[in-house]
């Protein structure tokens, strides 16, 4: 028996029950998406003679040339997959066969849900094609940063001490932001990259997470010369985590600005006791990638990270530009 919930108190219910949960599977997640118009946040739900297996997830809608695909999503970092008792392989499986039943009933095309590290001792035993190595970056150890460390890049830290010669960097509560000035920064910066129409985010999207509140701590890194902001970094956290969102600039890129902000958050972060920034995944092609160069400038420490990819509707997703092999996935992500 499975249910996909809409309830926010049945959601609540499982998260409180689960043996299997940590600062990923919090309720506030999925709040948070539940206020989003061009999602919908949801939670699966299945129960066999062990107890039960839930895991939160959203759907919505790419425009993509001249499909759209609907997809279901990972809500915020990992997917926690949840229970009332200890995880196995099978049970993994059957949880997520009835999952992909599900997505063909709703005419869902793709679902790409990270795993949760703690069940990659599985890895072994899951089918290849339901699985796509990635790569992630992260900044690692608290409680403060030292830029002469290995696991930043010199080249970031020397072009951040550059820019502090005659800048800085203010920390912004979401709720303080001048969002609609992030919101133009950033259609101009995507504008200049000439980004692809997938990273043009609604204006819906920074204010619901602007004003999370309590939900996240989402603080905005305006690293400013001659009092002009030069560039505004978007970062989203809570306790042990924060998370590199999204960057914009104001013309051509000044030099260190990117790396001020990155580690003035940093600093931030790791003084309310946080042991991990997250600068996202999506970095295995270098040369290909430009936001994967990107992230890899700033930081030295990469990690693997695991996909459960599920293509429900091939030929939709073929359509689309999408690549059903062992690279990025789902491929029409890639750049």
């Amino acid at each position: 028996m499975f249910q996909v919930l809409e309830n926010q108190n049945d959601q609540e219910l499982i998260f409180y029950k689960s043996i299997f949960r940590d600062i990923h599977s919090d309720p506030q997640y999925v709040r948070i998406y539940d206020r989003i118009q061009w999602g919908k946040a949801l939670f699966f739900y299945i129960e066999d003679s062990l107890g039960f297996i839930a895991f939160p997830f959203y759907i919505f809608y790419r425009k993509l040339e001249q499909i759209t695909v609907k997809e279901v999503r990972s809500i915020y970092g990992y997917t926690s997959f949840l229970s009332d008792s200890e995880i196995s392989c099978s049970r993994l499986l059957n949880a997520m066969k009835a999952f992909v039943n599900w997505c063909e009933s709703e005419n869902i095309c793709v679902g790409s849900l990270v795993l949760d590290p703690r069940l990659n001792q599985f890895l072994a035993d899951i089918p290849s094609e339901w699985l796509s190595r990635q790569k992630s970056v992260f900044s690692l150890d608290g409680p403060r940063m030292d830029w002469n460390r290995q696991k930043f890049c010199k080249k970031a830290a020397a072009d951040a001490r550059y820019f502090f010669k005659t800048g800085c960097v203010d920390l912004v509560d979401g709720i303080d932001m001048d969002i609609s000035l992030f919101d133009e920064m950033y259609r101009k910066t995507m504008d200049r990259v000439e980004a692809a129409d997938r990273w043009y985010w609604p204006m819906q999207y920074w204010e619901t997470l602007s004003a999370s509140g309590n939900e996240f701590d989402c603080k905005f890194a305006v690293a400013s010369t001659d009092g002009e902001p030069r560039l505004v970094s978007m970062f989203i956290g809570a306790n042990s985590t924060f998370y590199y969102h999204f960057s914009a600039s104001q013309g051509m890129p000044t030099r260190g600005a990117s790396a001020a902000a990155f580690f003035r958050l940093s600093d931030y972060a790791f003084e309310r006791g946080a042991s991990r920034v997250h600068l996202g995944g999506g970095v295995n092609s270098l040369e290909t990638n430009p936001l994967a160069r990107f992230k890899r400038s700033l930081s030295n420490v990469v990690e693997d990270l695991y996909l459960l990819k599920l293509v429900i509707d091939g030929d939709a997703y073929l359509k689309a530009g999408g690549v059903n092999d062992d690279s990025f996935f789902p491929r029409y992500e890639f750049v």
